[in-house]
């Protein structure tokens, strides 16, 4: 069974140290496979649409995103491959950490890989820190790589 890793993904430092920790565990697989998930919160204006102009704006914004995103994940999925594993990437337009539970579910992911800026618990838990509500939420294990500078 093909079950793959997925991994958290924003272009950041921190994301950059878990890309290298999740090719380091999937090369470790008979089939290596990353699926890589950038979770993007609609901003609090898109989440009702009333009207076609209000369609036209998330369509506007969702395409800017996706143009400043794509790149960022192909650049992640194109170090996967040359590692020797498949990669896939998606753009989810919901909060990161429901989006990433849900790729892992959908995808019956053997472990979620995110990277962190290493704060406290008490300043994640706080301010809503990814790292905190995977672990805490999550069916599968989750390895939360600290920031090792590249």
């Amino acid at each position: 069974m093909n079950t793959p890793i997925v991994l958290g993904f924003d272009g950041t430092e921190c994301a950059m140290s878990a890309l290298d920790e999740a090719v380091e565990l999937a090369k470790m697989s008979d089939e290596p496979r990353v699926v890589v998930v950038y979770g993007d919160r609609l901003p609090p204006g898109y989440r009702s649409h009333e009207s076609a102009e209000d369609d036209s704006a998330l369509t506007s914004y969702k395409g800017r995103v996706t143009a400043a995103v794509q790149p960022m994940l192909q650049a992640a999925a194109d170090r996967i491959a040359c590692a020797g594993a498949s990669a896939e990437t998606h753009i989810v337009w919901q909060d990161p950490a429901r989006a990433l539970l849900d790729a892992a579910t959908e995808n019956q992911a053997r472990l979620i890989v995110i990277g962190t800026h290493g704060e406290g618990a008490v300043s994640g838990l706080l301010h809503g820190s990814l790292a905190y509500r995977l672990i805490h939420q999550s069916s599968v294990p989750v390895v939360v790589v600290p920031h090792r500078g590249h």
